[in-house]
């Protein structure tokens, strides 16, 4: 018999992240799938591929839900499946339970019929736990996380975005095949990000040691990406979306009118901005008419990064 691994009750998208970064992979949820993350998970009736994000690491198209898990192990039971070459995972989003995944997939794969494989699995199936209540069902997407990978770059500096947070903002503003520019590149972490998940991407930076920075990082991973010396404030062209981590003041100039020039500027050329700052710049917004469209506080050693999705107003 074919077993029936349709979602009866919906699909449950599964984060994880640092305390510190929980509004970061919330934000980049809702931009993403358009749910919002509650307690690490996150419920839908639609499944979106989270592949390139940073935070979600996959989603379960949910074939039984339960308040305990003895109930749970019940109703994958009473479901009758069958499957050949499987493998049951478990996850335990915050709040976690205090139990056991090794028992509690043994447990689930007794009640299915067919013959598990650990090593190669055919089917991935899972079990998700948090306090009160317990999902199961069959992963349909998973999160790649390849962002680990830009901690190897050559070039770097110490305030440099994180390489996951910067997946993060890619995310939250461009879809794979879209353009999207960094106009304050510095050493492309972004700009690597973006060509990662599939954008076409520009980066640009006023200080030409920045330009080949990013160029030795994206040539190191093999991406083929224009990276130029430009000054944000005076760049012309026309993107999808812009990433622009601004000058937060540690080791650069950071005014309110740089702020106001460079994205003045670009975003007049996009439909969407994802804004790095060093302080709440709302006041900022506000003068250049940008509607707010999302925002996070992600706490860092030395300060607090803002995150601001802004809508662009594109020019006729």
């Amino acid at each position: 018999m074919e077993s029936d691994w349709s979602a009866r009750h919906g699909f449950l998208y599964v984060a994880a992240f640092p305390e510190e970064e929980r509004e970061a992979a919330a934000l980049e949820l809702k931009a993403m799938t358009g749910t919002a993350l509650e307690g690490g998970v996150a419920r839908s009736s639609v499944a979106c591929d989270v592949g390139a994000s940073a935070y979600t690491k996959i989603v379960m198209a949910v074939a039984a839900e339960a308040e305990s898990f003895e109930e749970l192990v019940g109703l994958v039971a009473d479901l009758g499946l069958e499957a050949e070459g499987f493998a049951v995972e478990v996850h335990r989003p915050p709040p976690k339970v205090d139990v056991s995944s090794i028992d509690c997939a043994k447990e689930i794969a007794d009640a299915i019929a067919g013959n598990p494989d650990l090593d190669h699995p055919k089917i991935a199936l899972a079990v998700v736990a948090k306090e009160g209540r317990y999902w199961f069902g069959r992963v349909v997407s998973r999160a790649r996380r390849d962002w680990h990978d830009a901690s190897e770059r050559p070039e770097n500096f110490s305030n440099s975005l994180p390489t996951r947070l910067a997946r993060a903002l890619v995310n939250m503003v461009a879809a794979p095949g879209d353009l999207v520019v960094d106009p304050c590149c510095g050493a492309g972490t972004a700009v690597v990000e973006a060509a990662l998940v599939g954008a076409k991407v520009e980066g640009y930076d006023l200080n030409w040691l920045h330009v080949e920075q990013t160029r030795k990082n994206l040539e190191h991973y093999g991406l083929k990406v224009r990276a130029a010396k430009g000054d944000a404030r005076e760049l012309e062209g026309r993107w999808d979306a812009a990433v622009i981590d601004l000058p937060y003041g540690h080791t650069s100039v950071a005014d309110d009118q740089l702020y106001l020039d460079v994205v003045g500027n670009v975003a007049r050329r996009v439909k969407r901005l994802a804004v790095v700052t060093g302080h709440e710049k709302d006041y900022v917004w506000d003068r250049l008419g940008l509607a707010i469209r999302g925002r996070a506080k992600v706490p860092a050693t030395r300060l607090v990064r803002h995150l601001y999705l802004l809508g662009g107003t594109p020019e006729a």
